[in-house]
């Protein structure tokens, strides 16, 4: 059992350092130098996807409101993810930590859009109010809505893998795009009025 491992590991380390001589080795060996490598590249590689994501939207949007619009959301449904594996007991391993960078991606595409159409709609109105520019955001989201089913339903496949890691992947990966998609549905509407305001100074021209 994974319980006993560690004190497995360390009876047989044991044994191979002393007068019998010899060294370990494994799957389980394996497995955990794989998850050690795994772990630090990950967040190598997520580290490095978030600055060229920063440096990105920084270079479209020129202004740090809709920067601030879409990474709030996203960080907030990260912030949702994190407990979820936490509640449903779900650790990173080997498969289903490609999931974080991929999802970061993932979850920008659907922000991008709604923030866009609200800027054009807020552009193209001469509505003091906001109900305008909400109201245009329906048709995008109910492609959104589609795309991110339709890719939790990709996901949702796994989990009739006999395979534990591939079944854990497409937990994790359904769980993720799912808060992505709670995030860009119900927090950021909330958040453009406030960071997009019309008398904002950031508010592009024509």
């Amino acid at each position: 059992a994974d319980e006993r491992m560690p004190a497995l590991l360390a009876d047989l380390q044991a044994v191979a350092g002393g007068p019998a001589g010899g060294a370990l080795t494994g799957l389980p060996l394996l497995e955990r130098e794989l998850l050690i490598i795994v772990q630090r590249d990950t967040l190598r590689v997520t580290a490095v996807a978030l600055l060229l994501l920063l440096l990105l939207l920084g270079v479209t949007y020129c202004s740090w409101r809709p920067v601030a619009a879409t990474l709030l959301p996203l960080l907030l449904a990260w912030v949702w993810f994190g407990a979820a594996l936490s509640l449903c007991r779900l650790t990173l391993n080997l498969f289903n930590l490609l999931v974080v960078p991929l999802c970061i991606g993932y979850g920008i595409d659907d922000h991008v859009f709604l923030i866009d159409r609200f800027r054009r709609a807020r552009r193209s109105t001469s509505a003091s109010g906001g109900a305008g520019e909400l109201a245009s955001l329906q048709g995008p989201a109910q492609a959104i809505v589609l795309t991110s089913l339709a890719t939790i339903a990709g996901f949702g496949g796994l989990l009739v893998s006999r395979l534990s890691g591939l079944r854990q992947l497409g937990q994790t990966g359904a769980l993720a795009v799912l808060f992505c998609l709670v995030a860009a549905l119900l927090i950021l509407p909330a958040l453009l009025p406030a960071l997009l305001p019309r008398s904002s100074n950031d508010e592009p021209g024509p």
